[in-house]
């Protein structure tokens, strides 16, 4: 994942062709792994950097709210997991 990230954080142009794929797949693996602090990290890290294209924003946030909403409702977190590190 760290790759990805530092591909995102590079190129805009990856980052939009592909976030069609990766933000859901990233957000899915986020939400199963909240609880595992290094893929929820490396998943963060990702998720984090599609969010810095304006053209990734609006669709990503489409796709995060209800992942975020369904991890909130299971209370398959911890309080120091959602903090920003």
């Amino acid at each position: 994942m760290t790759r990805l990230q530092t591909l995102l954080s590079y190129s805009t142009c990856a980052a939009t062709v592909w976030s069609g794929a990766l933000a859901p797949a990233t957000l899915r693996v986020w939400a199963d792994k909240v609880t595992d602090p290094l893929l929820a990290a490396d998943a963060r890290d990702v998720l984090e950097a599609l969010a810095a294209v304006p053209a990734c924003l609006l669709s990503l946030l489409a796709m995060a709210v209800p992942t975020l909403t369904a991890v909130l409702a299971a209370g398959a977190y911890t309080r120091s997991l959602l903090s920003s590190t």
